[in-house]
């Protein structure tokens, strides 16, 4: 799925049912975006998602890329990043795309019903996206398929948890 051919708009249903609580990156041509699938929200978590104090990161182990997103008090997320589960045009457009275009949009949809309950959009560092960028294309000779990159990911989630990545890695306020 690709958000260029996707729009968003608070109050709508995504298009998509999800199949479970969660969250995901999805390429947009240079950059990626963030669809958070979660149940039970409530008007403090969607204003966190919306206008909470933003800090963002970089946690990188055996050619794994994991994203740490920090909004407000509610929501920290930690996405990984499996280059051999994308489509290879869609690889092409973000490795290939314009290395200024850092924007991403971040989408808080509620599960199971898909109906869009926040939109946000952040811009990153250029040195940041290309840091990201150079360590999925590495992955890419690291790991000979999905499956094994998949394993190494779950291994890296399993063994450090959310707190410690955010110490190894430099934060970034936005």
């Amino acid at each position: 799925m690709s958000t260029e051919t996707m729009r968003f708009a608070v109050g709508k249903p995504l298009g998509v049912i999800p199949p479970f609580e969660g969250y995901m990156q999805v390429f947009n041509g240079a950059s990626f975006d963030i669809i958070a699938f979660f149940s039970g929200l409530t008007k403090r978590d969607i204003k966190d998602w919306q206008q909470g104090t933003a800090r963002y990161g970089l946690y990188v182990e055996n050619d794994i890329p994991i994203f740490l997103l920090d909004l407000g008090k509610t929501w920290n997320l930690d996405i990984y990043f499996n280059m051999h589960q994308e489509q290879e045009e869609l690889r092409k457009k973000f490795f290939e795309g314009d290395p200024g275009h850092t924007e991403i949009s971040l989408v808080l949809v509620s599960c199971p019903e898909a109906i869009v309950q926040g939109i946000r959009t952040i811009e990153i560092e250029a040195k940041f996206m290309m840091a990201l960028k150079e360590v999925c294309f590495d992955q890419l000779s690291q790991y000979s398929n999905k499956d094994d990159c998949f394993l190494t990911a779950e291994t890296i989630l399993q063994d450090v948890d959310s707190k410690a990545l955010r110490k190894k890695a430099a934060m970034h306020r936005l």
